[in-house]
């Protein structure tokens, strides 16, 4: 559908992985500097958008492709950067390595419902709507429900 050829393929994934190492590497320094709930929240945003993005893209525009490719790499990856920073906070010390596995693997849990909730909205609005909502969740969790936690002394 894009028309990417095969020798071009490594220089597309080669911009995502940058993006994604610079996002994961920046991650703790943007949540740092807006909290983490915004911090969160301006991830999942980028990521949803740089999603979208990347699905209504006209066919035949190889070079949108590349250019999307590092914002797309480095907020998908910095969400996830970004919870290893966040999730501790969350949990007394004692239960601190717990709470963060817990964390992470009830959402994979939840996650797992995605792929068929995404293609029963893809159905209703088209697929980058659905993509684009779907990630835009992060955003709606992110701002609703996580409390901040920036600069909130940890206990030993």
């Amino acid at each position: 559908m894009r028309h990417l050829t095969v020798e071009g393929l490594s220089a597309y994934m080669g911009i995502q992985v940058i993006g994604g190492f610079v996002g994961c590497v920046s991650a703790g320094y943007v949540l740092d500097a807006l909290g983490r709930r915004r911090g969160l929240a301006l991830f999942a945003l980028g990521s949803a958008l740089s999603a979208w993005a990347y699905v209504v893209l006209p066919p035949g525009d190889a070079w949108l492709v590349f250019a999307i490719g590092f914002p797309l790499g480095f907020f998908g990856s910095g969400i996830f950067s970004g919870l290893a920073v966040y999730l501790p906070e969350l949990y007394p010390t004692e239960l601190r390595g717990a709470g963060q596995g817990f964390g992470y693997n009830i959402g994979r849990g939840i996650a797992a419902a995605g792929p068929a909730a995404i293609g029963a909205a893809a159905a209703r609005v088209g697929l980058s709507d659905a993509l684009a909502l779907a990630a835009t969740s992060y955003v709606l969790v992110a701002l609703l429900f996580l409390p901040e936690t920036r600069g909130k002394q940890l206990t030993r």
